[in-house]
């Protein structure tokens, strides 16, 4: 039975390849919008994620990578690239979340993220397990999934729902409707001291 925090909004096919539970709901979903953040930076709009803030770092020559896009906020810093995020409140420490795995991993350290371009640079986060760190972790994870539902509430204001729906045209996999993934986000943000909870079991 799919969980009550997860709607079934669904375009395509139906749930058939989405899971109920929700840290697999959580994973496809990532995997999806992260999609969407690779289109964006191809709108014929222009890139939409310099647009909003980021600044864009590329490798250096002959350095195999993955472009980085950074956001300073007020009270947080967002780290992306094509493989996952990173969520850094430096009093807080940082969350990541790989693209393929929506198992969130902690540092409670500041994220150095000024030479990290592939995965295996992430370095320093872990399954949290100390109370303090999970209490931290799931804050953190909150703060980032939250964060992700107010982007697409901006993209669905401009350029739009078209747009957003667009982005997705190509995308052979089933989707979450545009206009319903920020409320997908917030369910999931509203979980997160579970979602990290289950992380720490099945670390």
């Amino acid at each position: 039975m799919r969980t009550e925090t997860i709607s079934d909004a669904l375009c395509g096919e139906p749930a058939a390849g989405w899971p109920s539970e929700p840290c697999g709901f959580g994973r496809l979903l990532m995997h999806q919008q992260c999609w969407c953040w690779g289109q964006d930076i191809r709108s014929t709009e222009g890139n939409l994620l310099v647009s909003r803030g980021f600044e864009r770092s590329r490798p250096m020559e002959r350095t195999m990578g993955s472009t980085r896009y950074a956001l300073r906020l007020p009270d947080a810093t967002v780290w992306l690239w094509g493989f996952g995020i990173v969520y850094e409140d430096r009093p807080g420490g940082a969350i990541y979340l790989n693209r393929f795995s929506f198992r969130p991993t902690y540092s409670e350290r500041p994220f150095g993220g000024e030479n990290v371009w592939s995965p295996a640079e992430v370095m320093g986060f872990s399954a949290p397990r100390s109370f303090s760190a999970l209490d931290a972790a799931a804050m953190l994870t909150e703060s980032l999934l939250l964060w992700i539902a107010s982007y697409e509430d901006d993209i669905l204001l401009y350029p739009g729902v078209s747009y957003r729906r667009a982005t997705l045209w190509n995308w052979h996999e089933p989707s979450i409707l545009p206009e319903s993934a920020p409320a997908e986000w917030r369910n999931l943000a509203r979980i997160a001291d579970r979602i990290v909870g289950v992380n720490d079991r099945h670390a």
